[in-house]
């Protein structure tokens, strides 16, 4: 937990420049002459560690692997109304289109955990809750809440332990593989 000069206290970290820990250099992430304006999340790009990102991406993907089609296939099903019709067969966009997101949700997590400058197990998992809950939760949610979703609340309570536990071992890696 830290303290800042007023003395409130966070299990945030402050917003710090990845160059030096304990100053604030502001939106623009550099003091540098020629550097006004850059945008200090997209100076973040270039130090994430992209093993440490695969591996989130990997560990995530194998969690969906064996979460959607193995441990809820049948309550998925009854989510959207399908358990008595007969097995659709896949397409590329169905089949790659949540790999694809998966590996996205990943690289967005990492950039968030470095600009943050989240070095702590326990902060990254505040950040996978927030994150976790906070919104991929959240917009589960409110994709299935529309008349094409038979029963949405089972939807989103199906789908919520994936999201939010993937969120979780993202921040963890990411974090411990900094």
């Amino acid at each position: 937990m830290e303290v800042d000069e007023e003395g409130t206290r966070s299990i945030l970290p402050k917003y710090r420049t990845l160059s030096d820990r304990n100053t604030r250099k502001g939106v623009t992430g550099s003091d540098r002459p020629g550097r006004k304006g850059t945008s200090f999340m997209f100076t973040v790009l270039a130090q994430l560690n992209w093993l440490a990102i695969l591996v989130a991406f990997i560990v995530s993907a194998a969690l969906a692997a064996v979460y959607f089609p193995v441990l809820i296939a049948k309550p998925y099903a009854v989510a959207l109304g399908r358990q008595d019709a007969p097995s659709i067969k896949g397409t590329p966009v169905s089949n790659l289109g949540p790999v694809v997101c998966v590996l996205l949700i990943t690289i967005t997590s990492a950039v968030l955990l470095r600009a943050m400058d989240v070095t702590d197990v326990g902060e990254a998992v505040v950040f996978a809750l927030i994150v976790g809950v906070g919104y991929l939760t959240v917009m589960t949610f409110q994709i299935a809440i529309n008349p094409n979703f038979p029963r949405p609340l089972l939807y989103g309570l199906i789908n919520a332990p994936y999201f939010i536990l993937s969120s979780i071992l993202t921040a963890i890696i990411v974090t411990l593989i900094r």
